[in-house]
């Protein structure tokens, strides 16, 4: 009798907080198991800090490199092509991105700026400012396939409202 008894009461506990649990669950404040994968957009690269490492004539964020050019996005928010040569409109990059004989250009304002790679080898290097974006804050490449056929490629833009929009695309 004391066992059944024992038993009950347990039984009665197990029931009582997976009851908690399902409620925590609808409403939402218990964990959530899906990915909710963190993203460090909201960090600023400090060129002095870099410069602490290692400091030379080219400090070299990111780059895109093919037969016909280099393009550097440079520590101190700079774009150069070839280490040769900077665009002369552009002093506060934070990141690029190449599509289709084009360079995007996020600053640190939030704005886009396109370069065609067409014409690296002009005497002057100017960026057109794409005015439709404003306060951006993430430029991403993003590329879909099809299992036996092509794709598409995509610059997509995140702006400060965590809004996605298409900046470029290319297919085949």
């Amino acid at each position: 009798m004391k066992k059944s008894k024992a038993l009950i009461i347990v039984l009665l506990l197990v029931i009582v907080v997976l009851g908690v649990f399902v409620i925590l669950l609808a409403t939402g404040k218990a964990c959530d198991a899906r990915c909710s994968c963190k993203d460090n957009s909201e960090i600023t690269i400090d060129e002095s800090k870099l410069k602490n490492i290692k400091s030379s004539d080219y400090n070299i964020i990111k780059g895109f490199y093919d037969d016909k050019f280099s393009i550097h996005l440079l520590s101190n928010g700079k774009v150069n092509f070839d280490l040769d040569r900077d665009l002369t409109n552009i002093n506060n990059a934070i990141d690029i991105e190449t599509l289709d004989n084009y360079l995007y250009i996020l600053t640190k304002d939030g704005n886009i700026y396109k370069y065609y790679l067409g014409v690296t080898k002009e005497v002057t290097l100017e960026a057109t400012k794409v005015e439709e974006f404003k306060d951006i804050k993430k430029i991403v490449s993003y590329s879909t396939r099809a299992k036996n056929a092509g794709g598409c490629n995509y610059i997509i833009a995140i702006d400060k409202d965590n809004n996605y929009k298409t900046v470029a695309e290319f297919c085949v």
